[in-house]
């Protein structure tokens, strides 16, 4: 899978169509050079750990024909759009799932979202776009950080979705806002029981009726202090219960941890006898 993958995207970046829809002009890259579209794809595409200059010695595979400078590729990779790199990524998820269906938990395809913040690079661009970091911990210059939250196949460790935003925007609502993407993407490649997992921070009444009126399962691990009428059952020693979150009925599941800790879980999965309290425990494991 991974051999027929890597030729089909490589056909792809070699295909006139796609450098003409990713090229910024029409006039770049038609000539031949060293640097081709699909080399500097790649190049790229590998995440490089060694210097920029050691890479570009190995972009010329005749010795006696000088390497191109690093100061050639950083110019002509701004020849290229940001978009060829969302298609083949698109791609990628296309050719991986296309009658692949391994890797799912009793019959579902387990989809964890997460969120973090990243430190952006200091350009006067990216600090208009994302703005600086405010907080009142210290009065010098703030760093510039951007808000990332992805969509991740549990079982196969495939991301399904990445977004980037200002630190403004809420891990939820960023969230939500992928939420419908990701599902249409899955259900066009004939993925149908989508279970959705959520850490703290994530639920809502708004999430959870995203969630019902897309037709996908969902779990969220919920904070303390919210939802009180349900987390006093749990302490009263209710460990599997239903209830409701503004009209919407849900599953509650307390899984106590070795620390003598309790975890609640909100589920869509309310079938008891389909999917056990062991099984959600083992769930939240392999998801935490």
């Amino acid at each position: 899978l991974g051999k027929n993958l890597l030729r089909q995207l490589k056909q792809l970046l070699k295909s006139a169509k796609f450098i003409k829809d990713h090229k910024v002009q029409d006039v770049h890259f038609t000539r031949r050079r060293i640097l081709t579209f699909e080399k500097i794809a790649f190049t790229i595409l590998k995440l490089i750990t060694k210097s920029l200059q050691i890479e570009c010695e190995f972009l010329e595979s005749e010795p006696k024909k000088a390497s191109p400078s690093k100061q050639a590729f950083s110019k002509a990779r701004y020849k290229m759009k940001h978009t060829g790199f969302i298609e083949l990524f698109k791609e990628t998820i296309k050719g991986f799932y296309r009658n692949n269906h391994v890797g799912t938990w009793l019959g579902y395809r387990l989809i964890a979202c997460d969120g973090s913040t990243i430190n952006l690079p200091i350009s006067k661009e990216i600090e208009e776009k994302f703005d600086r970091y405010k907080t009142n911990a210290t009065d010098g210059k703030c760093p510039i950080l951007g808000r990332i939250s992805t969509f991740v196949d549990v079982c196969c460790g495939m991301i399904l979705d990445a977004k980037i935003g200002s630190t403004n925007v809420g891990e939820r609502a960023m969230a939500a806002e992928q939420l419908p993407e990701v599902t249409k993407v899955m259900r066009g490649l004939g993925e149908e029981n989508l279970l959705y997992i959520y850490d703290r921070g994530y639920l809502s009444k708004e999430m959870i009726k995203q969630h019902i009126d897309l037709k996908v399962d969902f779990l969220f691990r919920m904070q303390a202090g919210v939802y009180v009428h349900i987390w006093k059952r749990i302490l009263d020693g209710e460990m599997d219960f239903e209830d409701e979150i503004n009209g919407h009925k849900i599953r509650a599941v307390g899984i106590k941890l070795s620390t003598g800790e309790i975890e609640l879980l909100i589920t869509s999965l309310v079938d008891k006898d389909k999917i056990t309290i062991d099984h959600l425990n083992r769930l939240y494991q392999l998801c935490w």
